[in-house]
């Protein structure tokens, strides 16, 4: 649901962890456990010991394109052929945006000068930002047109249905409390600022956006879980402090006091039915190692419940909202991801989990959630990238050499989007 910001992410929870407090911002953001309801009796709380890793201007006039994006030569390496997996990949190359088809083993650039695009869930319009807007194009990447002007524009993120898309406008490098979460409504073909904050997520209704701000000044770093409806109204805050059940957190003896710790929620994300929120946090121990959870909110009358330890707040839900990717990573550096299922939702999800020992980055999820596309690197050797598939038969290879014989550019936004070939 997210742009995948690993990299920027990645890298701030280590500085963070290494330096300890800071001033309040909002901070990007197990075992499977059943969410229990927060006005249920609570059982004597466990201990969880330290762990040594863990203003914009008005839009212009649409003026379409009409010629096809040039066709690229595909990758030097053959791309895979695969007919079980549907639909379409796009993936980044460079600054470029670059197309995928499995069945066909069709692999062009699409579009230059963006690495921030995501597929309508019909894939039949492509949402990119560049430096100057938002733009939209047809389902082949063609046809461009800008239809929001903003500078710092970044992560459109598709309603459901399709109606609208939401995007923010700010960055990790900026002041927390200047990020806005703005939605463009293709009804009106005009776009609204709705919230100040940051990682917009779109319940099932396509009606209601939960997004985390910060609100914090005493030098904390607290935020808060907030829900607002697409028009910018009806704005409150679902959850300002930790879970009552959070278990103590510290040496066994010494364990540290709720209001000693900082709170910091990121990318929430829906439940299948859109009453609950989903949310990781940074549990802050400013004199241990730092923890993070995952909470389950309640959409409708507010508050949260604990669920579990996470091994980090990067989140990729699957398009039928059973089960989270949830993105990890080492002090030495390699990253990966894991599963963990929403609910009580029924399935074996460990084929989706990556090996420690590597790269794994910006997993997306097939349409029908049957796969998972993402980019591997070997940790030794960063310029050796291949775009890999996760089915429960097993991983394949769809692009070797998926970055032309380079690094990722952590600068820039990395991402996959996989959707219908509409």
């Amino acid at each position: 649901m997210k742009t995948m910001r690993w990299a920027a992410i990645i890298m701030l929870m280590l500085l963070l962890v290494a330096c300890g407090g800071g001033e309040a911002g909002a901070l990007p953001s197990p075992t499977n456990v059943a969410p229990t309801s927060a006005t249920e009796p609570q059982a004597p709380l466990p201990t969880l010991a330290p762990t040594p890793e863990a203003t914009p201007t008005e839009p212009p006039s649409p003026s379409p394109t009409t010629e096809e994006p040039a066709t690229t030569a595909t990758p030097e390496n053959e791309v895979a052929v695969r007919d079980d997996l549907p639909g379409k990949i796009a993936f980044v190359r460079g600054t470029d945006l670059w197309l995928y088809r499995p069945r066909t083993g069709e692999a062009r650039q699409i579009q230059a000068d963006t690495t921030d695009a995501r597929w309508s869930p019909d894939g039949a319009q492509l949402a990119f930002a560049r430096s100057d807007g938002l733009y939209l194009a047809d389902g082949a990447g063609a046809n461009e047109r800008r239809v929001h002007a903003a500078e710092r524009l970044n992560t459109p993120v598709w309603a459901p249905d399709g109606s609208r898309l939401a995007f923010e406008i700010g960055t990790l490098a900026d002041e927390p409390t200047s990020r806005e979460i703005w939605v463009f409504d293709f009804a009106t073909n005009a776009a609204r600022k709705v919230a100040q904050g940051a990682d917009p997520a779109w319940a099932p209704d396509s009606k209601r956006i939960a997004y985390v701000n910060v609100v914090s000044s005493d030098g904390f770093r607290r935020n808060e879980l907030r829900l607002v409806s697409w028009e910018g109204k009806n704005d409150w805050a679902v959850v300002t402090d930790l879970p009552p059940n959070l278990p103590l957190i510290g040496v066994p003896g010494s364990e540290r006091e709720r209001s000693g710790l900082e709170h910091a929620m990121s990318e929430p994300f829906w439940d299948a039915e859109g009453n609950f929120i989903y949310v990781p946090s940074f549990v802050i121990y400013q004199t241990l190692t730092d923890f993070f959870i995952w909470e389950r909110a309640d959409a409708t009358n507010g508050g949260s419940t604990f669920i579990d330890e996470l091994p980090g707040a990067s989140t990729t839900l699957a398009p039928d909202r059973q089960v989270v990717l949830i993105g990890a990573n080492s002090a030495r550096g390699d990253t990966w991801f894991e599963p963990r299922v929403l609910g009580e939702a029924d399935g074996a999800w460990d084929w989706t989990e990556t090996s420690r020992g590597l790269t794994a980055l910006a997993p997306a999820w097939a349409p029908d959630s049957a796969a998972v596309a993402y980019y591997r690197c070997e940790l030794e050797a960063p310029e050796q990238c291949s775009l890999q598939v996760l089915t429960p038969e097993g991983e394949d290879t769809l692009v070797p050499d998926v970055f032309n014989g380079e690094a990722p550019k952590y600068d820039l936004p990395l991402m996959l989007s996989w959707a219908r070939d509409g």
